[in-house]
């Protein structure tokens, strides 16, 4: 570990001390820097990586905390609210002495990301939200339990699909590790359109998908 913010932004991982909690995260590419945020909330980094952005930006890839090599916080399962962790967001820019940031968040880091913008546009040279949605609640709930039925009803018989809607509906409340990440595999096909029939490569890292290591979503979904 090193406080130099120029040896931080080398290639590869690192980790810091934030609030004293260790935040890891990892640095790819060259150009103006990026941050990426991961979704779930409960899922690594890695599935992220960009090597097309990289190729024009410095792409610096966060590991939320309670996920992969980051810590978890004194109060875990409870505590992970968008709040906290655009604040480890702010600290690790401060850390790195950066200036204006593009930020990108993937579905629920998406979350984090609007949240950060709202609070913090100076600290943004620009945002991209991947995938994730204007609101959260009733509405947005409504939304996302009409899409699942659309894509149930396009599924019927496949033999993926009773487990597929199982993880769904049971991923909220669980709070042990290794239980989550079975529940996200076994969920990942309602993420993709064409996750059976052949048409997404995507189907195919079902079997070597992370270890979400982290808080159980209702948990980390805490809209404050």
């Amino acid at each position: 570990m090193t406080d130099r913010p120029s040896a931080l932004l080398s290639p590869g991982a690192h980790e810091v001390l934030l609030d004293g909690l260790t935040q890891r995260y990892h640095v790819y590419g060259s150009g103006p820097v990026c941050l990426a945020v991961p979704g779930g909330p409960g899922v690594t980094w890695d599935y992220l990586r960009a090597p097309a952005l990289e190729e024009f930006l410095t792409m610096v890839y966060v590991e939320p905390l309670g996920t992969g090599g980051s810590q978890r916080l004194p109060s875990h399962p409870d505590g992970y609210t968008r709040e906290r962790s655009t604040r480890s967001l702010i600290g690790l820019l401060d850390r790195l002495a950066l200036p204006p940031v593009f930020l990108l968040g993937h579905s629920h880091g998406g979350f984090v990301a609007q949240y950060f913008a709202l609070h913090h546009p100076d600290r943004l040279r620009g945002l991209v939200l991947y995938e994730s949605a204007p609101v959260t609640g009733a509405e947005h709930m409504a939304e996302a339990g009409a899409r699942v039925q659309e894509f149930a009803a396009r599924n019927e018989g496949r033999p993926g699909l009773p487990s597929a809607l199982a993880g769904l509906q049971t991923v909220g409340s669980l709070t042990d590790d290794e239980k989550i990440t079975d529940a996200l595999r076994a969920l990942m096909p309602v993420y993709f359109a064409h996750y059976w029939d052949g048409r997404t490569s995507s189907a195919t890292c079902a079997p070597g998908w992370p270890a979400a290591t982290s808080p159980p979503w209702t948990r980390t979904g805490d809209p404050t």
